[in-house]
């Protein structure tokens, strides 16, 4: 527990110390497991977790850095590790042209008063990432509080709940898109 918790400080720091400041990294450890009785030094410890970043070349350098950190304090205590790393979901990276042609699509619908351009990075995505990594995309949402119904809350809330009424515009929104595309705009 001891030797695991040294990783643990040391992978809370890590991007700090590998990794440009600039860059926003998420390495979060979300599983920390050792052991099964009060009396019994456990002899292994699973350490489990996610990471996210923003840039390819990153996401690519993570194992061996990880690699680079859990060696260098198992050695360092005469302990054994195995690591596997298994990469969560790339960065998710928007394509110019398909932002601007949804952009241009929702304002010719909704008006330029209903586009909100998210100049904050996002590091969300997950599958979606790899579906932009290959085709050209872009990675927009859709609205949905309504405060005059109560509905609120954000996506992964457990109080989450979508304003329905908005649908029909989400389904035009997103025919247009495709057809604008098409006729090349």
């Amino acid at each position: 527990i001891r030797i695991g918790n040294q990783i643990y400080t040391a992978l809370q720091g890590l991007t700090n110390s590998e990794v440009d400041a600039k860059e926003p990294v998420i390495l979060a450890v979300t599983k920390f497991n050792a052991g099964s009785a009060n009396n019994v030094i456990p002899d292994k410890i699973e350490i489990g977790g996610s990471i996210r970043t923003t840039t390819l070349e990153t996401n690519e350098r993570m194992p061996v850095i990880l690699e680079s950190v859990v060696k260098g304090i198992s050695d360092m205590n005469g302990s054994s590790y195995e690591l596997r790393y298994k990469p969560f979901c790339i960065p998710l990276i928007s394509d110019d042209a398909i932002t601007d042609l949804v952009k241009d699509t929702v304002i010719e619908n909704f008006g330029e008063s209903n586009v909100v351009l998210q100049t904050d990075i996002i590091m969300g995505g997950d599958d979606f990432s790899y579906f932009s990594r290959e085709v050209p995309s872009t990675y927009f949402m859709v609205g949905t509080l309504n405060r005059d119904k109560g509905l609120i809350n954000k996506p992964h809330n457990p109080y989450f709940n979508i304003d329905e009424s908005i649908l029909f515009k989400t389904s035009l929104l997103f025919a247009d898109i495709v057809l604008n595309y098409l006729n090349g705009k």
